[in-house]
């Protein structure tokens, strides 16, 4: 089952889907943030692949975009920042 983080570049942002993920029921994140292409970003998504869990980065930023990378989402986390 897919996970959509709208804002999940940020370190807090990180621990919460390490958390959700870790009980099995995501196997994907789609990370949605205005800098997903970060080395620390990458650094995790090594991390989650290790797991086994594809993490799909999409730089978001604007609405349209946010509204385009929503789609077919059913478990949306947003973060503000």
């Amino acid at each position: 089952m897919e996970l959509v983080i709208v804002n999940g570049a940020s370190n807090i942002s990180k621990q919460v889907i390490r958390q959700l993920t870790a009980g099995g029921a995501y196997n994907r994140v789609r990370l949605l943030d205005f800098t997903p292409f970060r080395k620390p970003v990458y650094d995790f998504q090594r991390e989650m692949a290790a797991l086994g869990i594809t993490v799909d980065k999409r730089m978001c930023r604007s609405s349209d975009k946010l509204d385009l990378d929503l789609e077919g989402a059913e478990h949306v986390l947003y973060f503000t920042h």
